[in-house]
């Protein structure tokens, strides 16, 4: 009997160094710091103009990332990329909900004029 050796027998295990990034209900400051170098006034800007301009930085950010990527270069993480697109994701959303907030309440203050 041959003791077959096959890439086909090898199971994967789930990684489990990178479970910060699966939080449903992270703190996006706390991962920010990780990656960007931002001041905790620039964190703490929670007004449509801050989450701009905290969405540029991490726009930045990954444009840096994938070109590290694309280049091969040795400092490319991918839990970083994936953690950068994933705060871009949350604060793209937070600032459509912020501005839809803020629409919403102008037409009412508006209407009841």
């Amino acid at each position: 009997m041959r003791d077959s050796v096959s890439i086909r027998n090898i199971t994967a295990q789930p990684m489990r160094s990178a479970s910060w990034l699966r939080k449903s209900g992270a703190n996006p400051a706390g991962d920010v710091t990780r990656f960007l170098p931002l001041w905790p006034q620039e964190l703490s800007d929670r007004s449509c103009e801050g989450r701009k301009r905290l969405i540029s930085v991490i726009e930045r950010a990954l444009r840096e990332e994938r070109q590290r990527g694309r280049a091969g270069d040795w400092a490319y993480d991918l839990a970083r990329h994936a953690a950068l697109y994933r705060m871009l994701k949350q604060e793209r959303a937070a600032l459509i909900e912020l501005d839809t907030k803020q629409k919403t309440g102008r037409l009412t203050v508006n209407n009841k004029s």
